[in-house]
């Protein structure tokens, strides 16, 4: 079995573990305790995570002959070592996070006696550790929207509005799916979306002519359903990994790869190449640290600083008598 094969089994044993919790039907005490919590999550795509990074240790859990309800240090040390090997730094950190906030609360109700998953027991990979996420020039995004936009079918105008949307706001994917119809507004001269951000907050964003004409042609042909992007038969919100699944194909058809990511990256850059300040860029991306915004950041903003200060240095020094 090839490396990538087994990648995929276990993302397959994730989504099905996942599917179980979220399913009903019988839970352990451990389980219902875990999934209630997870339930008081205001934001539904923060509880997809949930769920998911939920699931990953009870899959690994049961892997290893391990009781999730009575967690051990080494059992979550050897957790944390399975995750460093197939995830990103930032993702480990995420996962562990996620697992110490949901101990905390079963210990506080007495499911559990343990939290093996503090940080203060299990360190985790610092903050300022992340895989550099490339840009998307826009070039290439025209491209990317000039072939979907080549399809004709309602498909079509489902690809073009979401990739206009990522393109023209620099949102992250889990707002994209939240967007509700009735959160979509127009007036003689602007036009607004109202969307979930990270953390469970609402808000709302001016989007560009195009965009909102893009979002009208979908509209127009879209099943009923409260969602903007949702599933075929209109009942739930898109899945984050059909969000992926659609810009890579429209990607792949201009001979690209890319990742959602990779809009809100350009969105970064273009906006401080265009001289906005940080201050704002940061607002309208809804980081908390400028630090993070810096992070997307794809120009080359530290480029010739060092030949201007010796310049300058030269100028200011005394001549030699």
């Amino acid at each position: 079995m090839t490396k990538t094969d087994a990648q995929k089994q276990a993302c397959e044993k994730i989504r099905e573990r996942c599917a179980q919790l979220r399913g009903g039907g019988a839970h352990t005490l451990f389980e219902r305790a875990a999934l209630a919590f997870i339930g008081t999550r205001a934001s539904p795509a923060t509880r997809t995570v949930y769920w998911r990074d939920l699931a990953r240790w009870l899959v690994h859990c049961e892997e290893c002959g391990a009781d999730p309800a009575h967690p051990t240090l080494e059992g979550a040390g050897s957790f944390r070592t399975a995750l460093e090997a197939s995830a990103a730094a930032l993702v480990v950190r995420r996962v562990l996070a996620v697992l110490a906030s949901i101990y905390h609360q079963l210990k506080e109700q007495q499911v559990v006696e343990e939290n093996p998953f503090t940080e203060r027991l299990l360190p985790r990979p610092s903050a300022t550790i992340y895989k550099r996420t490339d840009s998307v020039s826009p070039e290439d995004a025209e491209r990317v929207i000039a072939s979907a936009a080549a399809d004709e079918s309602s498909r079509g105008a489902r690809d073009v509005a979401l990739l206009r949307t990522l393109w023209t706001t620099g949102m992250r994917r889990v707002s994209l799916v939240s967007l509700r119809r009735n959160g979509f507004t127009e007036t003689d001269s602007v036009a607004q979306l109202r969307f979930v951000i990270k953390g469970g907050a609402v808000v709302d964003a001016e989007i560009p002519t195009e965009t909102a004409q893009a979002l009208r042609a979908w509209l127009a042909v879209a099943p009923p359903s409260q969602w903007i992007f949702c599933t075929a038969d209109g009942a739930h919100a898109m899945s984050l990994d059909m969000v992926t699944k659609v810009v890579m194909r429209c990607a792949k058809s201009v001979g690209l790869r890319l990742h959602p990511h990779q809009f809100r990256a350009a969105f970064i850059t273009q906006a401080l190449d265009a001289g906005v300040p940080l201050e704002q860029v940061r607002a309208a991306v809804h980081h908390q640290a400028i630090s993070s915004t810096l992070r997307y950041d794809r120009g080359r903003r530290g480029a010739g600083v060092a030949a201007r200060v010796a310049a300058f240095r030269a100028a200011k020094k005394p001549e030699t008598p």
